[in-house]
C-alpha cells in the first residue's frame, strides 16, 4: 500500500527546527496587506520590517500558491542566511475557511515539488490576532496538512521506469517539520490526519489497481494481508459459504466469473465503547470488473468500470484509517466482492432470484447488479452483528452524475438525523455530500408482476438514483438507522476537494471518520 514518502514532524517556535528549506505561510487581509504572526516572524530570524521589504522587493502579494524565494545563500539582501526561505501565499485571511486552507496545502506541495528540498520547516501562520469565522487554528491546520499529504499521492506500481531519472522532484523531500505553538495539539492533529491519510491512499490504491490484479479472489487475499497484525478482525466468506447463507442475489452477480465471490467481514472494536451498545455498520459494493452482464455495457468508457468496486475499497480504507488512529468505537465493515462478466452461466433479464431476506427479486436489468450484492451484504451484517446505524456506499448509478457531477456524493436514508449528521460531516472533512429524497412513489415503481420486487423501476420512471436506493430500502431491518451514499460522480470523477491529479479520489474515507468522531466517540 502506499504511504506518504516523507516524515511529518511538529516543533514548537523556540525548538531547534532549522532545515536546509524554510517556508513561511503568509495571508492578506482586505486591504491587501500581508499578514504576518509575532512569533512566526521571530522564527525566521526577521522582523515585520525586514520580511516585508523582502516580499515587497520580490514582488509577493501573498496571493494563494504564490511563491517567492526571498533570501538564499547568494542573496545579495541577506548574506549571511545558510538556509533557503520562501514566502508562500495563503490568500485572503478573512475569507480563509477550512476547504480554502485545504487548497493552500494543495499549492504548498506543488512548491515543495519545485524547490525540491530533502529537509524543509514550514513556518505556519498561528497565533494571527485574527481567526475568521469560527475556525480554530488546529482546524486551519488540519485543513492544510490534509490538502498537502493527499495531493503527495502518485500510483505508479506498474511504471518501470527507475525513479531515479522521474522529473518529479518531490520523491527526494525526506522530512517536512512544521514550526508553531501549542505543539502537543498540533502533534495529535498531525498524528491523526496521517491515519486518515492512510485510510484514502489504501482506498486510492484498491480503486487504481488493474482489474486482473484484482480479482475477487485476490482482492480478498489483498484485504486479508492488509490487516494481519492490527486490531481489525478478518473474516472471510467464500462462495459454499455464501450459499450456506443463501446469499443468492450476491452470488447471481458472479456467477459467469471463473474468479470466486467472495465477503469480506471487518469487526473493529476500540478500547473504550462499553457505552457503545451496538455496532455502526459499513456496505461497501466491490464489483472489481462491471461489464454489464448480459445488458452489456458500451465500449466507450468501460475501463472506468475497474472502479466499480469503489464503495469496498472506502470501506476498507476506513477501518484501516479507524484503526491507525485507535478510535473508541465499536465497527463492523462488510464488503460483497465479485465481477459481472458475460459467459454461458451469466444471469439473463427477467431471471428470478431468492434474497438472503427472504424477498424474490426479479433481475430486469443485469447491469443493476450492484444493489443486488448490497442487498444481501447488508442483510447479514445486520442479522449477525445487530448495528445501530448502517451507512452503504457504492458507486451505484450513472443518473447521480447527471445530478450531481463530481463535486458531492448523494445521500439517502431513512433517518433525517443521521443523514443530517453525515452531511455536516461532509463539510467538516470537505468532502460534500447532498442529501436526496426517498418516496413512496419511487417504491412503487419497483414492483414486479413476477416477483417480489425488480431491480429496477418501471420505464420511464426516471429518478434512477432514488429508485436504486430505494431497492436497497427494502433490505433494511426494522429499527435500524440506515444511510445509502451513491460515491459514482465523487469516486471516478474530481471535485475541487479532490486533492488528485489523476485516477482515483478516495471520497468516503475522511467524510465518514469525522461521521464516526462526531457521532460515535463522544
Amino acid at each position: 500500500m502506499t504511504e506518504l514518502s516523507f516524515k511529518i514532524d511538529v516543533k514548537d517556535y523556540d525548538e531547534n527546527w532549522d532545515n536546509d528549506t524554510t517556508i513561511v505561510g503568509v495571508f492578506f487581509d482586505k486591504k491587501k496587506n500581508l499578514v504576518f504572526g509575532d512569533r512566526q516572524v521571530e522564527a525566521t530570524g526577521f522582523d515585520k520590517k525586514e520580511l516585508k521589504k523582502l516580499a515587497e522587493y520580490h514582488d509577493f502579494k501573498g496571493e494563494a500558491g504564490q511563491l517567492k524565494l526571498v533570501s538564499s545563500p547568494f542573496s545579495a539582501v541577506v548574506a549571511d542566511k545558510k538556509r533557503k526561505l520562501y514566502l508562500l501565499g495563503l490568500g485572503d485571511l478573512s475569507k480563509a475557511s477550512v476547504s480554502l486552507m485545504e487548497q493552500a496545502g494543495d499549492k504548498a506541495w506543488g512548491s515543495l515539488k519545485a524547490v525540491a528540498s530533502k529537509k524543509a520547516s514550514f513556518i505556519l501562520p498561528l497565533g494571527l490576532e485574527t481567526t475568521p469565522g469560527s475556525y480554530s487554528q488546529s482546524d486551519f491546520f488540519e485543513a492544510f496538512l490534509f490538502g498537502l499529504t493527499l495531493k503527495s499521492y502518485s500510483f505508479d506500481t506498474y511504471k518501470t521506469k527507475d525513479k531515479k531519472d522521474d522529473e518529479d522532484k518531490a520523491e527526494k523531500l525526506e522530512s517536512l517539520t512544521f514550526v508553531g505553538a501549542e505543539k502537543k495539539t498540533l502533534k495529535a492533529v498531525a498524528s491523526d490526519v496521517q491515519s486518515i491519510v492512510s485510510g484514502v491512499f489504501t482506498t486510492r490504491d484498491f480503486c487504481n489497481e488493474p482489474p486482473n490484479e484484482l480479482r475477487p479472489h485476490l482482492y480478498a487475499k489483498a484485504i486479508k494481508a492488509l490487516f494481519k497484525g492490527t486490531n481489525v478482525k478478518v473474516t472471510l466468506l467464500n462462495e459454499k459459504k455464501l450459499k450456506d447463507l443463501k446469499a443468492n442475489l450476491f452470488l447471481s452477480v458472479g456467477q459467469a466469473s471463473d474468479s470466486e465471490s467472495h465477503a469480506v467481514i471487518l469487526e473493529y472494536k476500540g478500547k473504550n465503547t462499553k457505552s457503545q451498545k451496538q455496532p455502526i455498520a459499513f456496505v461497501g459494493k466491490g464489483v472489481t470488473f462491471d461489464t454489464g452482464g448480459n445488458n452489456i455495457k458500451p465500449s466507450n468508457g468501460m475501463g472506468e468500470m475497474k472502479m466499480d468496486m469503489g464503495g469496498s475499497a472506502v470501506v476498507v480504507g476506513l477501518m484501516r484509517a479507524l484503526d491507525a488512529r485507535k478510535a473508541n468505537v465499536h465497527a463492523v465493515g462488510i464488503v460483497g466482492l465479485v465481477e459481472n462478466m458475460v459467459a454461458g452461466n451469466a444471469s439473463r433479464p427477467s431471471d428470478v432470484v431468492k434474497s438472503m431476506s427472504g424477498k424474490t427479486v426479479e433481475i430486469n436489468n443485469t447491469d443493476a447488479e450492484g444493489r443486488l450484492v448490497l442487498a444481501d451484504a447488508m442483510w447479514h451484517v445486520q442479522t449477525k452483528y445487530k448495528p445501530s446505524h448502517m451507512v452503504d456506499l457504492a458507486t451505484l448509478t450513472g443518473a447521480v452524475i447527471h445530478a450531481l457531477g463530481g463535486e458531492y456524493a448523494a445521500v439517502f436514508s431513512n433517518s433525517d438525523e443521521m443523514a443530517s449528521s453525515i452531511v455536516y460531516a461532509g463539510e467538516q472533512a470537505n468532502e460534500p455530500a447532498w442529501r436526496m429524497p426517498l418516496c413512496e412513489g419511487y417504491s412503487e415503481s419497483l414492483k414486479s408482476d413476477t416477483a417480489d420486487l425488480s431491480n429496477i423501476a418501471k420505464s420511464g420512471t426516471g429518478a434512477g438514483s432514488a429508485t436504486a436506493a430505494s431497492f436497497l430500502k427494502e433490505f433494511v431491518q426494522e429499527g435500524v438507522n440506515w444511510t445509502h451514499i451513491d460515491i459514482a460522480g465523487t469516486t471516478m470523477m474530481k471535485g475541487k476537494w479532490a486533492h488528485v491529479d489523476k485516477g482515483a479520489t478516495g471520497y468516503g474515507v475522511r467524510i465518514l471518520d469525522r461521521y464516526v468522531r462526531n457521532e460515535f466517540e463522544k
